[in-house]
């Protein structure tokens, strides 16, 4: 733990008394992300979007490219650049 959190609220007594979300799973061609905005070769400005299958594919690599070990911790703090969900 880095710090003091200071108060909270266990994630457990957040759940008591909520009625359970029902899921759909996503399709591989759903967006996922739209990334910041380019001009590309037109020079409109638009967002780039990411689908679930661009994600799992930049996952995949990272998983390739630095395989996991069991002592291994990770952080991931959004956004790793602009964008919006």
């Amino acid at each position: 733990m880095v710090g003091n959190p200071g108060p909270h609220i266990p994630y457990a007594t957040l759940l008591e008394g909520q009625e359970p979300v029902q899921r759909k799973l996503a399709d591989e061609s759903d967006p996922h992300l739209l990334t910041i905005y380019t001009s590309g070769t037109t020079g409109k400005p638009k967002g780039a979007v990411i689908n679930n299958s661009n994600v799992v594919a930049q996952m995949e690599m990272a998983d390739d490219l630095f395989p996991p070990k069991p002592e291994d911790r990770v952080l991931c703090v959004l956004p790793l650049f602009t964008c919006s969900r």
